[in-house]
């Protein structure tokens, strides 16, 4: 991109004073040069527009603004529709609280945000994601049998599931946790099962982590045997050239320890090849990377270029992170110069340090697991705490209802006496009902009469209202009947009216259209017989004209073309008398 970028304003520059239509073009093909570029570049297959957004936001994981990009990317590929770009912009908000110091819920929350999307638009790999940086998280604070529990019931699940990948991606962070204990042997058997499992079920899943991890096991463990194995059979399945380049490097270590120094040679120039002007072979003054300065260290001294190896030595204490191998590196160095003192001194040093991590972690691991049981114990506690504060308030509860069962006692007594004494009241006023009521029929009965009496009368005089409406209904109904009947009469004798002049008119159409084709029949019968002459006589003319062009004389094809002019003018004359007929007639 830089290039091209470059080689557009050196255009621009040249051609300023030029026509505009090649400033245009030179644009368009850097823009179709650039998209092009970014298609090769988008490795996920994502949108490119998204692809970019990534690689942003990516770079700026540790940082709000890459926060906020991440969470813009993961909006417009919701809009997209895209899954897999959504789980790459979850996997930065990840990565964004991974890197804060005291954010373990927000860590945990973005985990499982990442994990929920790829489990819901189906990109399971990032599921494991989630797992391997959850277990990356815990191990870099030290939380060693955390990690452990996590990954072994993360295995168990994919186990019951029998879930191919989930098992490979978790024996892989299994033996990170064993390699973080510095247990290397129980961590290159996972690995030896987790590579099985990849090589058997996952033909597309890219194994070289493994293998990566499995050397590193193997180098620690001194079986440089097996590490040269292992190294070359990920170098053949590297898919990068940073994967290829550090199985070279490898490769040339476990050569070196095993004196192979022919295969230590060619693998060191084959790494130089593969690096190109990134690594200077001929400069100690270079700041490396640290497999630039053990290949170059490597192939002074199987070249026997040793002074220039100790230079590299003391230069490559620049680079951090693999300080066991820098020592082993140096063991071999004085090993092959023959400075023993020197070895038993760096041999001291090496198993030293090693004792001393390793008891670091064991004595870290005691810490956390001491912790553990002492916030269990803890928790134990405040729980008998709890349950004996649930017995008290029990025992005061059960008093309540018993004082609670005293006071209903009492009050259903005083109940019972109010029931006997509203019963004696109710007696007394059954009495003085039924008296009542003897008088209230006695009144009815006289009611009643009255009553019958005024519902004859007025029955009577219903019934006479009734007969006088139903008479009123029948006249009215007669006469709309009538007026109905009337109006669709005279509307009948007007289509009739109407249809028998309609008779009237198709009949006279029906005669001159007959007329008309008998005119049309006569003119045809008269027109053939006329027609026919002078259509002979031009079609025999022109024959003439036709046959015998070249050899007829001036004269003689004048004559023809008279003839033919008059015959033709023949012909239109009887074609205008006989359409002059058939209007006359029509």
């Amino acid at each position: 991109m830089a290039f091209i970028q470059y080689t557009y304003h050196h255009q621009q520059h040249t051609y300023q004073h030029r026509q505009p239509y090649r400033l245009l073009f030179t644009a368009f093909v850097w823009l179709v040069v650039s998209v092009c570029c970014v298609a090769q570049k988008n490795i996920y297959g994502i949108n490119d527009r998204l692809y970019v957004m990534y690689t942003e936001a990516y770079t700026l994981r540790a940082k709000p603004e890459g926060l906020r990009l991440a969470q813009q990317m993961l909006h417009e590929a919701e809009l997209m529709r895209d899954g897999k770009a959504q789980c790459l912009a979850l996997s930065v908000v990840m990565f964004y609280h991974y890197y804060l110091l005291n954010d373990e819920a927000g860590f945990r929350q973005a985990v499982k945000d990442m994990q929920d999307r790829a489990l819901k638009t189906g990109y399971r790999q990032y599921y494991y994601f989630g797992m391997t940086n959850t277990v990356n998280w815990l191990l870099m604070r030290k939380r060693n049998y955390e990690a452990m529990d996590y990954v072994n019931r993360f295995l168990e699940e994919a186990r019951k599931g029998n879930d191919m990948l989930g098992m490979w991606g978790g024996l892989n962070s299994l033996a990170q946790v064993h390699i973080a204990r510095m247990e290397y042997g129980v961590a290159a058997k996972a690995l030896d099962e987790a590579a099985d499992i990849g090589k058997k079920y996952l033909p597309d899943q890219d194994l070289i982590t493994t293998y990566r991890k499995l050397t590193d096991c193997y180098s620690n463990q001194f079986e440089y045997a097996k590490m040269l194995e292992v190294a070359t059979l990920g170098y053949r399945q590297a898919r990068t050239k940073n994967n290829r380049e550090r199985m070279l490097a490898n490769m040339a270590f476990a050569a070196l320890k095993l004196h192979k120094y022919d295969k230590v040679k060619d693998f060191c120039a084959e790494y130089i090849q593969s690096r190109g002007s990134k690594i200077v072979n001929d400069s100690v003054n270079e700041i490396l990377e640290f497999f630039d300065y053990e290949v170059l260290i490597m192939l002074h001294m199987v070249n026997g270029e040793f002074d220039r190896a100790k230079l590299l030595i003391d230069n490559m204490s620049k680079v951090q992170g693999y300080g066991r191998r820098q020592l082993r590196i140096k063991m071999s160095y004085c090993e092959m110069t023959g400075d023993m003192k020197g070895l038993a001194e760096l041999k001291k040093h090496f198993y030293r340090s090693w004792l001393q991590y390793k008891d670091e972690a064991q004595v870290q691991e005691m810490a956390d697991l001491n912790a553990m049981f002492f916030n269990q114990k803890l928790e134990m506690e405040n729980r008998q705490l709890m349950l004996d504060r649930q017995l008290a308030e029990n025992g005061h509860r059960r008093a309540e209802i018993a004082n609670n069962n005293l006071s209903l006692a009492n009050t259903r007594l005083s109940l019972y006496n109010s029931d006997l004494e509203l019963q004696r009241t109710r007696s007394a006023a059954d009495i003085l009902r039924l008296s009542v009521n003897n008088k209230k029929l006695e009144t009815e009965r006289l009611q009643g009469d009255i009553s019958k009496a005024k519902i004859e009368r007025q029955a009577s005089k219903l019934r006479a209202w009734t007969m006088a409406l139903i008479f009123a209904i029948v006249i009215v109904a007669f006469g709309l009947f009538m007026h109905v009947h009337r109006h669709v009469m005279r509307r009948l004798r007007h289509i009739h009216r109407q249809l028998e002049i309609n008779n009237v008119e198709l009949e006279a159409a029906r005669n001159i259209a007959v007329n008309a084709n008998n005119a049309k029949t006569i003119v045809l019968q008269n027109m053939t017989d006329d027609i026919k002459i002078p259509l002979s006589s031009i079609a025999g003319f022109a024959q003439i004209l036709a046959d015998g062009s070249d050899e007829m004389k001036p004269r003689e094809r004048k004559e023809c073309y008279e003839k033919i002019r008059t015959n033709t003018d023949q012909l239109l004359d009887i074609v205008t008398a006989a359409l002059e007929k058939a209007q006359n007639r029509n």
